[in-house]
């Protein structure tokens, strides 16, 4: 899926129909008005289970949506609504056998009663080429959707408000940016297609690929300020990121793309990471930034034992490399770069670069520790899955095993904390947690408590 979903400030479709020399998705005024019809619908929550990436105050939710309906619903441009009290980063599901179209635009605004959730289903080809039996959902069949959010969220609210609109979302200014590719220059670039990111406000994110000599209408953008990064290509640099505005002054901006001049190569830098399996649950990141051209760090994700290689750095741009520390389970881990005291090297393909991330370790078992009493019930015999417990005001974790019948004593650090279960899963069985409190204040001189009960889904 080439088309990255993102939080928005707020969007309602984009549909990138090509041509022949054009790509267009065309409006005839800059305000869209519509009256949306419901579908007829009925809604579950199916599963709930640990995020993708390890968050210990997050976890992942999935919602069934059934046609109820005598006649078949075809999805195209049509928008799934919901209301959470939690604004929410993005949003994916399973259409199964119907097809996923490949430009879907998120938005989580402000609501009355919390953040209101559109997403946009639009196809990238013209309507005639499409197969209705890719995007209708007949008569009892079923999709599911899913979402990343913070423990807490009250999920019968959520499976009330879901609702499937079968004509665009409400009403909203929005323009329209002009993208115009050159001629290839070299029969290199000529076997490679270009690509630009578009980035926008509160975190919008776009990925669109183009092709060369070519003039593109990316369309029902929301006004806002953006950012055009275009990606480089082998040997080829992109230009420097463009900046436009869209307001309703100036609903629409044009720019071309522009590559750097042909280098022998792009560079690589690779940085190793120590063995700690300890505390491998923990996501650890590491940030790297252009100091040439400038602009925001790009974020990556690093796991221990393992080396992670920065491929397509440009030759002779300057970078700067940093790490975060973090706490777990009473040992905090420094690392040797930070954003005050970064590593800087410069990209060089005639010298092979590497840096060895290291960790130093404190111990936090000087300070004074109190108990909690954690009951568990509904565990089969011999399961073992994870209890977390994230600071809400520190970067400090705690992560321990524990099982059916048992009272585990935790000894953490006061301060408040969420909580978090994972699933436990054996012989294509699944055993969700409930837990008493999704949030603990840890104190001295009172008893603390949390109790987990796992029921069996499947």
């Amino acid at each position: 899926m080439y088309l990255s979903l993102k939080k928005v400030l707020c969007c309602i479709s984009l549909c990138l129909i090509l041509h022949e020399g054009i790509a267009t998705a065309s409006t005839e005024s800059n305000t869209v008005v519509a009256q949306p019809e419901v579908a007829e619908i009925s809604t579950q929550l199916v599963a709930i289970s640990d995020s993708a990436f390890g968050s210990v105050n997050q976890l992942l939710y999935t919602f069934l949506i059934t046609n109820t309906s005598p006649t078949a619903i075809d999805l195209r441009n049509s928008v799934i609504q919901f209301i959470t009290p939690f604004r929410l980063e993005s949003i994916d599901g399973d259409f199964g056998a119907i097809r996923w179209p490949e430009n879907k635009i998120f938005v989580s605004e402000r609501h009355p009663k919390g953040y209101q959730n559109l997403l946009t289903l639009a196809y990238s080809v013209e309507s005639s080429h499409i197969d209705d039996e890719q995007t209708s959902l007949k008569p009892g069949a079923s999709i599911q959707l899913t979402f990343e959010a913070p423990l807490g969220i009250e999920l019968e609210d959520v499976r009330t408000s879901l609702k499937l609109l079968l004509e665009p979302s409400p009403p909203m200014k929005v323009g329209q940016l002009l993208i115009k590719t050159p001629l290839p220059t070299e029969a290199l670039l000529n076997r490679q297609a270009p690509s630009i990111e578009v980035f926008g406000e509160n975190g919008y994110h776009q990925q669109v690929s183009l092709d060369w000599g070519q003039t593109y209408i990316i369309d029902q953008l929301p006004y806002g300020d953006y950012a055009i990064h275009t990606n480089p290509l082998e040997h080829y640099p992109g230009g420097r990121d463009q900046h436009v505005a869209l307001t309703r002054k100036s609903p629409s901006a044009s720019l071309s793309l522009e590559y750097e001049r042909y280098i022998d190569t792009v560079t690589r830098f690779t940085i190793t990471i120590p063995q700690k399996q300890e505390s491998a649950n923990i996501e650890k990141k590491i940030y790297l930034q252009n100091l040439t051209r400038g602009g925001l760090p790009l974020t990556k994700v690093i796991n221990w034992g393992e080396e992670l290689v920065l491929n397509n750095l440009i030759m002779g741009h300057r970078y700067r490399l940093w790490a975060t520390s973090f706490t777990y389970n009473g040992t905090k881990y420094l690392p040797n770069i930070t954003h005050k005291r970064p590593y800087e090297f410069t990209a060089n393909h005639h010298s092979a670069d590497k840096f060895s991330l290291q960790y130093a370790t404190k111990s936090e078992l000087n300070k004074t520790l109190v108990p909690i009493l954690v009951e568990v019930t509904g565990l089969p015999l011999g399961a073992r899955p994870l209890l977390s417990l994230k600071g809400t005001k520190m970067k400090r974790v705690y992560q321990y095993p524990i099982s059916h019948a048992e009272t585990t004593i935790l000894n953490v650090i006061s301060g408040k904390y969420k909580i978090q279960a994972s699933v436990y899963s054996v012989n294509n069985k699944e055993f969700n947690p409930t837990i008493s409190q999704n949030e603990i204040a840890v104190k001295e001189g009172k008893v603390n408590k949390i109790s987990v009960i796992y029921k069996k889904v499947k």
